[in-house]
């Protein structure tokens, strides 16, 4: 499947995001995109630089492989600076939709001849200052519970920063738990794990 984008519009920078509607208006702010998707919706659209979408890819299937879940859908475009992204298990929850455009940004210094996938994922500063969060996300805790105005990743799960108290342990632990967490009680790796 090929999609079609409008011609005439202004090539927008690598790292931007774009819903499906007749008029294509990008996003540079991932922040300000994931607000707009809803877990009904097909997809969306990304910019990249053409070299970097098979490093883009491979790191989102790496991902989707250590979460055990189908894998999402990439498909070309008429533009060779976007693709149309049909995310697999990531648009239920507005947590997984934030987390996903930061690993797809992560994604575009991948390196496919050296595999790096740890040291990409954290050399991106959200997801390395989120990094507890994240790795509990990546060992399957990946429900989030948590009421409340619905926030991004970066900003459920920072760090101490700007005078703010850090998200700790017991935070991520309470927030992000199993989706099978009935069959999990009781269940432990060891005291104060992580993977509890």
């Amino acid at each position: 499947m090929k999609m079609t984008i409008a011609e005439g519009l202004k090539k927008p920078p690598p790292g931007s995001f774009a819903i499906n509607k007749t008029r294509i208006e990008w996003v540079a702010c991932r922040d300000r995109f994931f607000k707009l998707l809803k877990p009904n919706m097909g997809g969306f659209y990304f910019s990249h630089k053409p070299e970097k979408l098979s490093n883009v890819i491979a790191f989102i299937q790496r991902t989707e492989k250590i979460l055990d879940v189908e894998p999402s859908e990439f498909h070309a475009t008429n533009k060779s600076h976007a693709t149309w992204i049909e995310p697999s298990f990531w648009m239920d929850c507005h947590i997984k939709r934030s987390l996903l455009t930061l690993l797809i940004r992560a994604g575009f210094n991948y390196n496919l001849l050296f595999g790096d996938y740890e040291e990409t994922l954290f050399s991106e500063p959200y997801l390395n200052k989120t990094r507890l969060a994240v790795m509990r996300f990546l060992f399957g805790f990946t429900k989030y519970n948590a009421a409340g105005y619905p926030k991004g990743w970066y900003d459920s799960f920072h760090q101490k920063e700007y005078g703010r108290p850090a998200k700790g342990l017991s935070y991520v632990k309470h927030v992000l738990v199993s989706p099978k967490e009935s069959e999990l009680s009781g269940y432990a790796l060891g005291m104060g794990s992580l993977w509890r």
